[in-house]
């Protein structure tokens, strides 16, 4: 862990040859220190290996067993400006279903700070217009929960459900066109 904060990024190379296609020396962050919350990555991928290692009978100890993490402090990104969000907004073609049906997906996700994956396995039956509430099944940690929108957002989803019945007769909230789950992936190379 010493020697990967000592070296600095992009210092060390897989093979010689990649300096030829890659260049590392130019970037800017060349040699730089390596930060606390990339090593503690590393350090994690190692241990599930020995981990596996141990359980699989391979190692009599597991080596990383007390091995501890580093202390990092994650810094606070960037927001993005109401001027900025607009922008994004009015990428999207409005005239199309897929197009404003994306417009919305970026505004819920906006409005209410779930993860696109909560976001696409919505159904329309859990959304509570009375309460402004959507109850997500699907998450992450696997524990359903209840996230709440505004009433601007509550607007915006009854334009987009009338919208929406036209075009697709499905129980999810932001189906493909045929009607069949949008995937992440779809998603995000529609943008």
């Amino acid at each position: 862990m010493a020697y990967v904060q000592e070296r600095g990024k992009y210092t060390v190379v897989n093979r010689e040859a990649s300096k030829q296609i890659n260049f590392p020396e130019n970037r800017t962050d060349y040699k730089k220190q390596v930060s606390s919350v990339t090593i503690n990555n590393y350090l994690r991928n190692i241990k599930v290996f020995f981990k596996w290692l141990h359980q699989e009978g391979e190692l009599i100890k597991n080596p990383f067993d007390k091995i501890e993490k580093l202390h990092s402090i994650r810094r606070q990104k960037s927001g993005v400006s109401q001027e900025e969000f607009n922008r994004l907004l009015d990428q999207f073609d409005y005239t199309t279903f897929h197009g404003y049906r994306n417009k919305i997906i970026v505004m819920l996700l906006q409005h209410t700070g779930m993860r696109i994956g909560e976001c696409l396995e919505i159904e329309v039956e859990q959304i509570d217009f009375k309460h402004r509430m959507v109850l997500l099944t699907k998450t992450k940690g696997k524990n359903e929960r209840y996230i709440y929108f505004s009433m601007v957002m509550q607007r915006e989803l009854r334009q987009y459900l009338k919208l929406k019945d036209r075009h697709t007769e499905t129980t999810l909230l932001f189906p493909t066109k045929r009607g069949t789950k949008l995937t992440i992936l779809s998603f995000e190379k529609q943008q």
